[in-house]
């Protein structure tokens, strides 16, 4: 194929993958090592200077794949991506000291799951995706379950249960076996990615589903297309010109200080509320560092809805989990209004209704628990009912 073949064309054209990572620190917006940082980082991993079939730009972990037969960003090559840059993050000088959290978006490549407990079958002998399980228990222990015995037969969820120490009833069935098993740290549905995570120390938060605006990066994509659209000549020859020079462009007008002002309305100061009800002498803290908010992070389809934000002080390196419960029946999603403190945050409340209330406390754990009560709800039509 020549040079400047067509790329507009589908399924004929030519065609780049990109995968990048926006830094909300001011050594950013994207994350590289210096050629010092990079080298010590070359001690430690010297993998790091494999690219397999991606191609990095120097220093980095910023990625690009030319598509075509069997290169593609799917689960595995993101994997690597993600592994790449948790090895290099620690190495960062001005990062001393942090704890690192990423934010990325529902895809398949970032969600996939090694397994799930329906892979499995009740007796020995039956279907067994994996020959073992390894899991971290309520103290962060690495744990190791064999899921074959000595003569190379799957044990079945049957015996996996008896050896997690899990107490099942005489005759259970399949069903209420996987119920049981579910709850458990070797079953819980954990994504590929965020067990890589756990073993460099890094927490992974998953946007929600169809909601590209609690993400950055997505905005730098699309400025990075518009880019691309406004000066191509749709050579591929000149798509490989513009790729970067969108990304010099994006630094340049420091489009990400706009970007990360817009997840300020995810921003607020933060007071972590003590409920004094059990001890009068419980007191009002203040967070001393700024309190980001990312959210919302999850949301839940049921009776009584639950949207989860995700919150760390960024001084004292507080981690919290905002909760909010709608203790509603035939509503739909929450929609945005604004509070008397003049910042945004996400409820689910008409507040030019009477019936309408907010209350606020926090729990034993730790977590804000926002409680809302109203008899008229707004909603979003990208939203299902209960």
């Amino acid at each position: 194929m020549k040079d400047n073949a067509p790329f507009y064309n589908k399924g004929r054209g030519r065609s780049i993958m990109a995968s990048d990572f926006l830094v909300m620190h001011k050594s950013g917006p994207f994350f590289s090592l210096t050629n010092k940082e990079f080298q010590l980082a070359l001690k430690k991993y010297p993998e790091l200077n494999d690219s397999f079939d991606v191609k990095y730009e120097q220093n980095t972990v910023s990625g690009t794949i030319n598509v075509g037969g069997d290169n593609y960003f799917d689960n595995d090559s993101i994997l690597k991506q993600f592994r790449r840059l948790f090895q290099m993050l620690p190495f960062k000088e001005e990062y001393k000291y942090h704890g690192f959290v990423c934010l990325v978006d529902n895809a398949r490549t970032h969600t996939a799951a090694e397994f799930s407990v329906n892979d499995f079958g009740l007796k020995a002998g039956t279907r067994c995706p994996v020959e073992t399980i390894q899991f971290f228990d309520d103290k962060n222990q690495k744990h190791t379950l064999q899921c074959y015995d000595d003569d190379g037969v799957s044990k079945g969820l049957l015996q996996l249960a008896h050896d997690l120490n899990i107490f099942t009833p005489n005759k259970v069935k399949l069903p209420e076996l996987k119920a049981l098993l579910a709850e458990h740290p070797a079953f819980k549905n954990v994504s590929k990615l965020e067990k890589l995570a756990t073993e460099y120390a890094v927490k992974i938060i998953f946007g929600p589903k169809y909601h590209c605006e609690t993400n950055p990066i997505e905005d730098y994509w699309c400025h990075s297309k518009q880019f691309i659209r406004k000066h191509t000549d749709q050579s591929f020859t000149r798509l490989n010109e513009l790729l970067p020079l969108s990304k010099d462009h994006f630094i340049e007008k420091q489009i990400h200080l706009k970007l990360f002002r817009r997840i300020e309305l995810f921003f607020y100061e933060f007071f972590k509320l003590i409920n004094n009800l059990a001890d009068s002498s419980r007191t009002q803290y203040q967070a001393i560092g700024q309190l980001y908010v990312v959210g919302p992070l999850s949301y839940e389809a049921r009776q009584s809805y639950t949207l989860v934000l995700f919150a760390f002080d960024t001084l004292n390196l507080a981690t919290i989990t905002v909760i909010i419960n709608l203790l509603l029946q035939n509503i739909r999603a929450p929609s945005t209004i604004r509070f008397e403190n003049g910042h945004w945050y996400h409820t689910s409340c008409d507040k030019d209704r009477k019936g309408s209330g907010i209350e606020r406390y926090i729990d034993d754990q730790g977590q804000q628990q926002i409680v809302l009560t109203c008899d008229k709800v707004k909603a979003r039509r990208w939203y299902k009912r209960a």
